[in-house]
């Protein structure tokens, strides 16, 4: 018996392409969020004062749609239309009980 794990290539339509980017995506806006919360830790005065940052939000805000959508996709390629639909239905009802 071979206990080795031999490295196993990402095949397209399976859903772990779009998951690992999702993840990726994720990863970078979490870094840029913190970088906006705490930019005297995390940036120079230099870089501060060269950078736009209207310009900066809205990269931020197109990885993160994109990091969702990449989530959305990866569920419903990885898990089907089932998984997808329980997600969803998952969130109605969290927003239901929010609103109460």
């Amino acid at each position: 018996m071979n206990t080795e794990h031999e490295p196993t290539r990402l095949k397209i339509g399976e859903g772990y392409i779009s998951g690992y980017l999702s993840v990726f995506l994720g990863l970078v806006s979490l870094g840029g969020v913190l970088c906006f919360l705490f930019p005297e830790f995390l940036t120079t005065p230099e870089f501060r004062s060269q950078y736009p940052v209207e310009v900066f939000r809205q990269v931020l805000r197109g990885c993160l749609l994109v990091s969702f959508a990449l989530a959305l996709l990866s569920i419903g390629r990885a898990g089907g239309i089932g998984a997808l639909t329980a997600a969803m239905r998952l969130r109605r009802r969290s927003r239901k009980q929010v609103a109460r």
